[in-house]
């Protein structure tokens, strides 16, 4: 017997805009202007992309380079 299995869209984001703090895994995201630190929840590594499970909704922008110079709320 098959059992159907819907087809997942996963949001993949560049490695390096995933932060480690911990064990908290982090991504900035553009909100008004501004970086607002976002948590994640990861999934699969795919390449240097990483697949975000949680935390973001499709759409919103992420940042993707020079985020450990970044700070929430930052212009």
């Amino acid at each position: 017997m098959a059992v159907p299995v819907g087809a997942a869209s996963a949001i993949r984001v560049p490695a390096s805009a995933v932060i480690q703090r911990g064990q908290m895994e982090l991504v900035f995201v553009v909100a008004n202007g501004h970086a607002q630190l976002r948590l994640v929840k990861t999934g699969s590594r795919i390449g240097d992309e990483i697949e975000l499970v949680s935390g973001l909704n499709s759409g919103e922008q992420v940042v993707t380079e020079g985020v450990s110079a970044l700070t929430d709320g930052q212009l």
